[in-house]
């Protein structure tokens, strides 16, 4: 089961494309099963990064796991064929979750500050199909206006409105960021940034905690994926109606939170 939040519809990941993607297990009191409800991104190697949301989604749920190098959650082996050639990624890794953390000023009513770290108890062993995304440190990549730029979501989520459950396997899509002035015409002011879909994509869903990203020049010129944002906050109006924009937590105006919290 997936806790999905409203995006647009997307296009099935390559195996290996997204190794950054985290899902979130957690489990019910008598009930023996780990259901996936929010996701999140591998920053080193011992934390996810997510939103502050998914750790209270209900009194009754406890994150228990994180499950990473995922492609499709209904497939016992994940393999792809390219030029007849049958490629097969490595098994899924699951983790016990050893502690979080939340902004200290998560405001679930304003949609403020909507981060939060998973530290699991394992070190992370980085793979093909499992890396950590980077994070926007670089002095240029940060506090820029990123009105009209276009970034990539990725995640498990609704992919057509006549769909009542989630993909099960990996999407991504394209998203355009709006102007601040008019998404707070739309949510209440100061809130993280609004996107909308690119080009007449069908609004769908996808989890939360995911990640928006950006592949961008690095200080030595090397072409890297950044992770600038957090799936926050949308509609849970039905698909194909006019609904509020997704809204993401913006990752620069925390970077030193998160420098200061991973130990």
């Amino acid at each position: 089961m997936l806790n999905i939040d409203v995006f647009p519809g997307g296009e099935t990941a390559n195996l290996g494309q997204f190794p950054w993607m985290a899902l979130l297990g957690y489990t019910q009191r008598f009930v023996d099963f780990v259901e996936y409800l929010c996701g999140g991104t591998i920053i080193t190697e011992t934390y996810v990064l997510t939103a502050a949301h998914c750790l209270t989604i209900e009194i009754n749920r406890q994150l228990v796991s994180v499950r990473l190098g995922e492609h499709d959650l209904q497939s016992d082996k994940d393999c792809e064929t390219i030029d007849k050639y049958t490629i097969c990624a490595d098994d899924p890794v699951d983790i016990p979750v050893e502690n979080y953390t939340m902004h200290p000023d998560y405001d679930p009513v304003k949609l403020r500050n909507d981060i939060a770290l998973v530290r699991v108890k394992e070190k992370i062993r980085f793979t093909s199909y499992i890396q950590p995304i980077c994070l926007p440190f670089e002095r240029h990549l940060r506090d820029r206006d990123m009105t009209n730029q276009v970034f990539t979501i990725s995640g498990w989520g609704k992919t057509q409105s006549r769909k009542l459950g989630g993909s099960p396997t990996l999407q991504f899509a394209a998203v355009r960021v709006w102007d601040q002035s008019e998404c707070n015409k739309v949510i209440p002011p100061e809130t993280p940034n609004c996107v909308q879909i690119v080009k007449d994509r069908t609004p769908a869903k996808v989890i939360a905690g995911g990640p928006l990203t950006n592949a961008t020049l690095d200080l030595d010129e090397e072409l890297r994926n950044f992770q600038v944002g957090i799936v926050s906050f949308a509609s849970t109006r039905t698909c194909g109606v006019e609904e509020l924009p997704p809204i993401y937590t913006r990752i620069d105006a925390f970077l030193e939170w998160i420098a200061e919290n991973v130990t």
